[in-house]
């Protein structure tokens, strides 16, 4: 029997509406948009990572003059790699560091039994999260190019557009405000309508990269996630890796650099009276970085065991978000002061 050939030179493109399917996307997972969004954008770092890594991965809200807006970008991955291609190239089969093409096309995924990403079709809850259904990315390559680019999903249509160099340095500057990016990676720019400001100040960001995050992001030893796809916690002990990461995140990068290793980290927030307060962390941070590295890891548990005394929470409690900074500036020099000697 012969194949059937049909004549397909005056046949019509089906329409597709671009929103509907955007948010028939966003809802098909667990935590819907907040959890889409955390898992498809550290997918497509991992896809890209240089090597064995590691990866590093920023979530930012991020004012500037033109507006509120959230990133998501990636350092040590090769970037967005490959050409910007024509519709008409993708009838052919993509190349393996073709990145660029299949992060600005549906559901060509790339033939790599290793790659994360399984649908091709997670860039699309990004534009869901938008009421305007608009989307910015940028990409520093491993060879050191860069470029822009832009996605606008519509009722019929999904156009897109790029710019190469300071062009697009200079186009994603003039729309944001936004920095181009110096180091290799890609960063996905939104609005602040992609996540709600509150979800990102109430941590739900946090919650949906804590319990859904890829599995091969897990700490080695970490348990892989349960059916429920919770991430279960290692044995013996009290807290996992992520929801470290989580009650770390409400602080300021600056205000908690100075923390030695993550054991001084679960010092601290095993001291509930210290991490009630957003103020007291940051002080403690100033009055430490005075001291020698070696002294600050000698004293450390000494200092939180005396500041436990300062702000308790068991047998007497003493809620110092009652307290003007000074009182608390004062309580926290008096304790280094008992403990190093250092006036």
């Amino acid at each position: 029997m012969n194949a059937l050939t049909i004549d397909l030179s005056d046949a019509r493109q089906r329409p597709l509406n671009y929103l509907e399917m955007c948010q028939t996307i966003a809802e098909s997972y667990p935590f819907e948009i907040a959890h889409g969004i955390q898992k498809d954008a550290i997918q497509n770092g991992m896809d890209a990572l240089i090597g064995k890594g590691p990866l590093k991965f920023i979530f930012e809200l991020i004012e500037t003059s033109e507006g509120l807006f959230f990133t998501m970008t990636d350092n040590g991955t090769c970037g967005l790699t490959g050409p910007v291609l024509k519709f008409e190239d993708y009838e052919k089969e993509l190349g393996p560091d073709y990145h660029w093409a299949r992060f600005e096309s549906f559901a060509f995924t790339k033939p790599d039994p290793d790659a994360i990403g399984a649908r091709g079709q997670g860039k699309f809850v990004f534009l869901a999260g938008s009421k305007k259904g608009t989307m910015f990315y940028d990409s520093l390559r491993k060879d050191g190019t860069y470029r822009m680019g832009f996605t606008v999903a519509t009722r019929t249509g999904c156009p897109m557009s790029h710019r190469d160099e300071d062009e697009g340095r200079n186009f994603l500057n003039k729309l944001t405000a936004l920095a181009p990016l110096v180091k290799a990676g890609t960063r996905i720019v939104e609005n602040q309508e992609l996540v709600d400001p509150s979800d990102v100040y109430e941590y739900h960001i946090w919650h949906a990269v804590r319990e859904y995050c890829p599995v091969t992001l897990l700490p080695k030893g970490e348990k892989e996630r349960s059916d429920e796809g919770r991430i279960s916690k290692r044995k013996g002990k009290k807290y996992d890796h992520f929801e470290l990461c989580y009650k770390l995140g409400k602080y300021e990068w600056g205000d908690v650099q100075w923390i030695p290793t993550w054991t001084e980290w679960v010092d601290l927030i095993e001291a509930p009276g210290l991490i009630r307060d957003i103020r007291i962390v940051p002080e403690i941070g100033k009055l430490a970085r005075s001291l020698e590295p070696s002294v600050l890891k000698e004293k450390f548990r000494e200092i939180v065991k005396e500041l436990r005394k300062e702000f308790p929470t068991k047998e007497r409690v003493i809620e110092s978000t009652g307290f003007v900074d000074s009182v608390i500036k004062e309580k926290i020099k008096a304790t280094f002061r008992r403990v190093t000697g250092n006036n």
